[in-house]
This record gives C-alpha cells, structure tokens and sequence, in this order.
C-alpha cells in the first residue's frame, strides 16, 4: 500500500480494483483509492494471488475462465 494523502474517519472513500500480470500461474490485483467527493488520489495498492490447488497441494495454471473474465472476453 503506498498512502499519497491522509484521510479522516467519516470521508468517503472510492475504491477500484483491477487485474495485471495475469501470467500461468497467478496474476496482481491493483487497487486505486479515491475521495469520492473531490477524486484526489489517497492511495495505490497491489495484491499478488497464486492460484492453488489445495487437494493436490500445488500451484497450479491459471483457470481459462479467469483469464477470459479479466481480459473481459
């Protein structure tokens, strides 16, 4: 998380989300946090996510109907 300006309890805040890097494996998810009243920007974000099989206890290929819901196919 990378913080770019202070907000206060009670502020609203906007917060979009996205996919990048989607490779074989796993993908980031970024995130952009806003003042939903004046649209200054207060925050970025990134999560990376591995996909993982837990029964085979494994990581395992990114799932064809993840990527086609990402690149929105």
């Amino acid at each position: 998380m990378t913080y770019r300006a202070q907000v206060f309890y009670g502020q609203t805040l906007r917060i979009e989300m996205a996919a990048g890097d989607v490779g074989a494996r796993g993908c980031d998810l970024i995130y952009r946090v806003t003042d939903a009243k004046s649209g200054d920007l207060v925050g970025l974000a990134k999560t990376g996510i591995v996909f993982y099989d837990y029964e085979r206890k494994m990581v395992v290929a990114t799932p064809p109907s993840f990527a086609k819901l990402i690149e929105g196919n």
